[in-house]
């Protein structure tokens, strides 16, 4: 048995998953499952050894902040930086960061 994060949006499932192996240390990509039109459908991701599932559910189903990943680091610089590398290219803080 096994658990993973799950998250929804509606396009943005690979774009996500880039970003946050992009941000996070020891992250990559693992896999893309795409559509008959080459668009992601599923995304697996490997959030330094975290198992994260992102989806493009389409129309309807926007990625919200009803689930959030946590990142706990040693210093503020990290979180500086983590901080301006997910709100830089046009994410915005929330109530709970």
């Amino acid at each position: 048995m096994s658990v993973s994060t799950f998250l929804w949006f509606d396009t943005d499932a690979e774009a996500a998953a880039e970003l946050y192996a992009a941000t996070v240390p020891n992250s990559r990509v693992a896999e893309v499952t795409r559509q008959g039109d080459g668009s992601a459908f599923i995304v697996t991701l490997d959030l330094d050894g975290q198992a994260v599932t992102l989806m493009n559910g389409g129309p309807g189903h926007p990625h919200s902040d009803a689930a959030s990943l946590q990142v706990v680091v040693d210093t503020q610089d990290e979180i500086d930086r983590l901080w301006d590398a997910l709100t830089g290219g046009g994410g915005a803080p929330g109530p709970c960061g």
